[in-house]
């Protein structure tokens, strides 16, 4: 990585450099014939030699070289604090590392390829748990609640089931006031489908929907392994804890403000600034593919980065689309980008109806809103290398990371 430091200080150095040149230069070829040139070149070189000690010019040589300093210090800065972000995996809380030493860039033995499917496995199942998050009531879950809802046996003994109702009577909800018009609450406390939300969502602090992060086909039980699904497991991995770890610490620094004011029992997805991870897609840019989420008719926003893969790092598309609190907005958006190398393309925003019923997905009182966003993810070559299958390392070199003989 210090190529890269030196390289940027470099196009610093050099700019200011052609520039001063680049006066001089324009100065000495303006002359109209070789003596006015030759005449003006000793008056310069005396006014030089006259004012080099000139404090004034000692002043602004000391200024210009305080700014140049400071701009090194900020690429020194930028380039650090992405290279730190990628070599320390946030979401497990120690420096990045494989699920199974040494199974890339090529696995040593059947055994451990077995291994890593186990590994992997329990790896992507700790995102949910960590998140606390779960999705929206099953189809079995709400046939259930109906069943029990309709059996007025059943509806005396509520305590048998977790999402049964506490304050209902076996002969149902007593009337609001004199009207006899039923409360909101007595409306969906006799809804079982309600109840059920309800109970569910007090339990999860994010709704995740299946297979919205993934896993790669690597998991599956019928896929067969090579150091290439091994090595797109593992990045696709990687991308979605950094989001999980974004996404979820903002669930949880809310938790903790609720606890400290004393209301914990507020701590759910209702009160949460993030309520859903609907879906994140990783393009198949990680060489012979290796993506999740892709669809058929999947269009990435235009990059104006005009960023694309070489020697030192290579850039996957990503699209990620998320349900949160309209005025949580720009601290998702700043969780995001902070998640890792990640920068933000085209956001597409779209509000959230009311749910009066509270049936599925409980968002809460509070305005939420749907936002898709498209990024670019960069990767810096030093942190992965070493375990690039060596197959895919050329190819990932590649503007597109596709085989030479496949661009044509």
């Amino acid at each position: 990585m210090a190529a890269l430091k030196k390289h940027l200080m470099s196009i610093l150095f050099g700019l200011a450099v052609l520039g001063s040149l680049g006066l001089a230069g324009w100065a000495y070829t303006a002359g109209d014939s070789v003596n006015k040139q030759l005449q003006e070149i000793d008056s310069l070189r005396g006014q030089v030699t006259t004012l080099a000690g000139a404090p004034a010019n000692v002043d602004s040589i000391a200024k210009r070289k305080v700014v140049s300093d400071r701009r090194n210090e900020k690429i020194d800065q930028t380039v650090n604090d992405a290279l730190r972000r990628q070599n320390y995996n946030v979401f497990e809380d120690r420096p990045r590392q494989l699920l199974i030493p040494e199974i890339l860039p090529e696995p040593k033995s059947d055994a451990a390829m077995i291994d890593f499917k186990s590994a992997f496995n329990t790896a992507f199942a700790e995102i949910n748990e960590r998140l606390r998050a779960r999705d929206q009531p099953t189809g079995d879950e709400i046939n259930k609640a109906r069943q029990f809802n309709y059996d007025p046996e059943n509806d005396m003994r509520s305590a048998d089931r977790p999402w049964g109702p506490t304050s209902v009577t076996a002969g149902g909800p007593t009337r609001g006031p004199a009207s006899g018009t039923p409360t909101r609450a007595e409306v969906l406390g006799s809804n079982a489908v309600s109840r059920l939300s309800e109970q569910i969502a007090k339990q999860i602090f994010i709704y995740v929907d299946v297979n919205a992060l993934g896993p790669h086909e690597a998991a599956l039980p019928k896929t067969t392994l090579n150091p290439e699904r091994i090595w797109h497991a593992h990045m696709t991995l990687w991308i979605a804890q950094d989001f999980a770890a974004a996404l979820g610490g903002l669930n949880d620094t809310r938790a903790s403000e609720l606890e400290a004011a004393g209301r914990g029992y507020d701590a759910w997805v209702a009160n949460m600034p993030v309520k859903r991870i609907s879906e994140l897609v990783i393009d198949e840019k990680l060489g012979r593919g290796g993506g999740i989420n892709v669809g058929q008719r999947m269009t990435w926003a235009g990059s104006f980065t005009n960023d694309r893969n070489d020697g030192q790092h290579f850039m996957v598309p990503l699209r990620l689309t998320v349900v949160v609190e309209e005025a949580a907005v720009m601290d998702v958006m700043d969780a995001i980008c902070s998640a890792g190398y990640y920068t933000p393309l085209r956001v597409e925003y779209e509000a959230i109806p009311p749910n009066p019923l509270q049936e599925g997905r409980i968002y809460g009182d509070a305005p939420v809103v749907e936002l898709k966003i498209d990024l670019e993810g960069y990767f810096f070559r030093v942190v992965f290398e070493d375990w690039i299958p060596k197959d895919l390392k050329k190819i990932l070199s590649t503007p597109d990371a596709v085989e030479e003989n496949k661009r044509r």
